[in-house]
């Protein structure tokens, strides 16, 4: 009688043969009782490792055991995705890098295509950038690496929380994000060029409005060099509030803004 392996129900057939074993949280085994054709059909890994000699059958059990490394709720994870139930989407980051870490140990393409899109989710890309940064590098992947190192933009990533995900990157890595930020810091400023209406309107206040935008919004690249703020009303407003004149001047000049705003968006990104 599996007791441990009830618990999981989703994973204790009456025709499995084979046994997982792994440990708990409290030092308890739980076992899974699973189809070793199943898992060779997901996983190369375990294909493999059914063609070798097998572990003696259990007494209690009539069948192999094969005790594992993983922790019991990561391998348990992982079985729901070779098996046919509903993929798990996974928290936090924190329970997912265990899982991820498992999918590429046993090479289950399954669990990997849909942690992969779990990762760079919208709720944890826009949250932890650089965290993500790190966990696609520290796995190399390409794909996730990009679109996390595009949001950080969105970031100041100097002052991003430290993260343990951050151990298990290179040197290289962190300073290629750096660079990267430097060289689109560059790029935006760059792109912040006078609108003729201030540059010529005969009037000073539209020179200084936009002297005085143009070094706030630089200050605001150099940190994050993104769109996001420069070119929202209020960021504009803020530049002009102490006069009407600047006021006007400045809202006149918003579709010369949107354009230069489409032109930052442009900026090719080149990581």
């Amino acid at each position: 009688m599996l007791s441990h392996t009830q618990s999981v129900l989703e994973f204790y057939f009456t025709d499995a043969d084979i046994i997982l074993s792994a440990e708990d949280t409290n030092s308890q085994k739980r076992r899974f009782a699973v189809h070793k054709c199943i898992l060779s059909a997901a996983s190369p890994f375990f294909r493999d490792m059914f063609s070798l000699p097998q572990p003696p059958m259990a007494q209690i059990t009539g069948l192999p055991t094969i005790d594992t490394t993983e922790v019991a709720d990561v391998l348990h994870t992982l079985l729901q995705f070779i098996y046919p139930v509903p993929n798990p989407v996974l928290p936090s980051l924190g329970k997912l890098v265990p899982v991820l870490e498992a999918a590429r140990k046993y090479d289950v393409l399954v669990a990997l295509t849909s942690l992969r899109k779990q990762l760079i989710s919208h709720k944890n890309i826009t949250k932890n950038p650089l965290r993500i940064y790190a966990i696609a590098s520290r796995y190399d992947l390409q794909d996730e690496i990009k679109v996390a190192a595009k949001y950080t933009l969105k970031k100041n990533v100097l002052d991003c929380p430290l993260s343990d995900d951050l151990k298990h990157i290179t040197a290289y890595d962190y300073h290629r994000l750096l660079d990267f930020h430097r060289r689109y810091v560059r790029a935006t400023q760059d792109a912040l060029k006078p609108p003729q209406t201030a540059a010529f309107s005969g009037h000073h206040c539209s020179a200084w409005w936009w002297t005085k935008y143009e070094e706030a919004a630089k200050d605001e690249l150099a940190a994050r060099p993104s769109t996001d703020v420069v070119f929202s009303l209020q960021f504009v407003s803020s530049c002009v509030s102490a006069c009407n004149l600047c006021r006007a001047s400045a809202y006149s000049t918003l579709p010369h803004l949107e354009l230069a705003k489409q032109k930052m968006d442009a900026i090719p990104f080149t990581l």
